[in-house]
């Protein structure tokens, strides 16, 4: 790559990084972005309001049915007719028309308890949607912090890319001024045209980088892949977590740990309800009815009006049917105990969990306390080679990795920090506290 070209790939860049400067947005906005318009979320919102009409007392079977049922009929016949006596007689055009309305309410007054069992079942599906719901806010909340962290560590990182192109560009054309007085041979020249090329295309791998982690980020918060932002790339590490209290929050407050209690108790009731099929119905029934009839000169009555009151009770008790219940009450009595152990697995997942979270979120720390030596000194050792090169008591060789380790020293910095912000966030999102 010359050095024209050079010059127009990092406009392109500089440009690019202007325009995404357009629009910032904190953490925390982010964040209300991503609940307000998260697909995800906003499907798994739409489950909680299904879940919130079904749990409603209209749907639990408390409530009477109420039926009103009417009709009419019309009838025009010839008939032929022999009396007893022998007398025939032909009669034309016989009209007869009846109507009838009725009004019913039945209402079950006991089903072994399987009613109430469905009602209470219905809340709890309603708990665990809303506890799913949270589920998924702390996922998608997680992989906002991961994508948002992830495009502020790549800003940081073409920043560091640039600012080493930049070294290898003054290096080149230091040389370059050499070799007009004699100073310097042409493979050193090559040398350094190489070295700001490589830095050149880490430069354009940086960008793309950058774009798919903008785009990322634009995904989860709702955004046209191509919407312009900018984030903080300021980091605080100075908050040290507590590993006890991480653990006694998790077990109380931990939403995956609440969606396994919620499916136990959501088994018990369907225990019950298979359980209540030993038990009998016993159902009530009235009505009140209306019935007019005008049968025509050929019936016997030749009008007819009845109304009235209908009134019942009903009990059906299926002794035996053929061990199909106690199937089923054996079947749910496995369910249960499946939850049991699925609650039992859960918690020590969980444990296992926040102990890897832990693990690696104190070892980033103690990166950070490394990597912050290492860019003091490979700071210093870059400024040293650096006078000395321009002095030609050391070569292109020893300059250029010099310039490489305080390169790879930052680099390696800013990936810790944020490495361990992300681990934070995992831990707050094990204890139930990275969405308040």
């Amino acid at each position: 790559m010359n050095m024209k070209n050079t010059f127009v790939l990092l406009a392109l860049i500089v440009m690019n990084s202007f325009a995404f400067s357009q629009k910032e947005l904190t953490l925390d906005q982010a964040v209300v972005i991503a609940m307000e318009n998260n697909y995800d979320i906003r499907i798994v919102s739409n489950s909680v309001e299904v879940a919130e009409n079904n749990q409603s007392v209209k749907n639990s079977g408390y409530l009477p049915t109420v039926a009103v049922s009417a009709g009419g009929n019309y009838s025009n016949n010839n008939a032929t007719i022999e009396t007893q006596a022998g007398v025939e007689q032909t009669i034309t055009g016989i009209e007869a028309n009846s109507y009838n309305a009725s009004i019913g309410v039945n209402y079950v007054l006991f089903n072994g308890m399987n009613r109430k069992n469905a009602f209470e079942k219905l809340k709890r599906s309603y708990d665990l949607a809303n506890v799913q719901r949270q589920v998924q806010i702390d996922n998608t909340i997680l992989a906002v912090y991961n994508a948002y962290y992830e495009l502020a560590k790549s800003d940081i990182m073409q920043a560091i890319l640039q600012e080493s192109f930049e070294i290898s560009q003054n290096r080149l054309r230091r040389l370059e001024y050499q070799k007009e007085f004699g100073q310097t041979t042409s493979l050193e020249i090559l040398n350094a045209q190489v070295d700001m090329n490589n830095d050149s295309m880490s430069m354009v791998n940086g960008l793309l980088a950058n774009e798919n982690a903008r785009r990322n980020l634009n995904y989860l918060l709702g955004f046209p892949a191509d919407e312009l932002v900018q984030v903080d790339r300021k980091v605080d590490v100075s908050t040290l977590l507590d590993f006890n209290t991480l653990s006694a929050n998790m077990l109380e407050n931990n939403s995956t740990a609440k969606q396994f209690e919620l499916n136990k108790e959501l088994a018990n009731y369907d225990l019950k309800t298979s359980q209540s099929g030993w038990m009998p119905t016993v159902s009530t029934n009235v009505s009140y009815g209306l019935n007019n009839a005008n049968n025509g000169p050929a019936s016997f009555l030749a009008r007819q009006n009845i109304t009235g009151l209908n009134a019942g009770v009903n009990l059906t008790w299926n002794i035996f049917d053929g061990g199909a219940t106690s199937t089923r009450v054996a079947n749910a009595k496995i369910a249960v105990d499946n939850q049991n152990l699925y609650k039992e697995q859960i918690d020590l997942s969980l444990k296992n969990q926040l102990a890897n979270a832990w693990a690696s979120y104190m070892n980033q720390l103690a990166v950070i306390n490394f990597e912050e030596t290492n860019v003091e000194v490979s700071e210093q050792n870059f400024l040293k080679t650096e006078e000395q090169y321009k002095l030609g008591q050391v070569n292109s060789t020893d300059f250029r990795q010099a310039q490489l380790n305080l390169i790879n020293a930052r680099v390696n910095l800013e990936t810790a920090k944020f490495n361990v912000k992300i681990a934070e966030a995992q831990l707050k999102m094990l204890e139930g506290t990275l969405v308040q």
